[in-house]
């Protein structure tokens, strides 16, 4: 086992894809563990995917790193890197290096417990705008086609909390896809899969 994900209702463990040990590129078992029922389900059981996709195998890399690390960075030639693995404060607050630096003095972590200093640099979506707000969880929750695929896996992608998701990502609707694509990525009354 390379990796395990997962720590609510389910846990994915990783293992390599290849014998090569030179290989960082890790793949999915084809089973889940069930947390509360304590027992092993098909992969298949746990996601929801269209039939025709429900055995295919998941790189990390490529599809998961995405969402379940922070900071992601496929890489090239398998050297996948991140920031953070799991979904950390900086997927929904942006980098917080500055907000981070600020609050290492003492005193002003004490004037802002007092409400007396207040760092603006991360991201509160509470304070956006309700559809800027929902569209930072539209960078996991919804479907996203990257249109500069080399820049994605050089370095990650480059949606920032705080970000309009159009600057970055073209929206993708069911009644513009091919049928095919709208069969794969939306069930039948138009909601996405």
């Amino acid at each position: 086992m390379t990796l395990v994900t997962g720590s609510h209702h389910y846990q994915v463990y990783w293992v390599p894809s290849t014998d090569d040990p030179a290989s960082r590129d890790i793949i999915s078992v084809p089973v889940v563990w069930r947390i509360a029922e304590r027992e092993w389900i098909p992969r298949s059981a746990a996601f929801l995917n269209p039939p025709d996709r429900l055995n295919r195998e998941m790189p990390w890399g490529l599809v998961c790193i995405k969402c379940h690390a922070t900071g992601g960075r496929p890489g090239l030639e398998l050297e996948t890197d991140y920031v953070e693995l799991g979904i950390a404060c900086e997927a929904c607050h942006g980098p917080a290096e500055a907000h981070i630096a600020h609050y290492q003095n003492p005193v002003r972590r004490y004037l802002a417990h007092l409400g007396d200093d207040s760092e603006d640099s991360v991201v509160d979506p509470a304070q956006l705008p309700e559809s800027r707000g929902s569209e930072i969880c539209a960078q996991c929750h919804s479907l996203l086609v990257i249109p500069d695929s080399d820049g994605f896996i050089a370095n990650g992608t480059p949606f920032r909390p705080g970000d309009p998701i159009a600057e970055h990502f073209p929206e993708i609707r069911g009644e513009t896809q091919a049928e095919a694509q709208r069969a794969q990525s939306f069930w039948s009354d138009g909601e996405i899969r």
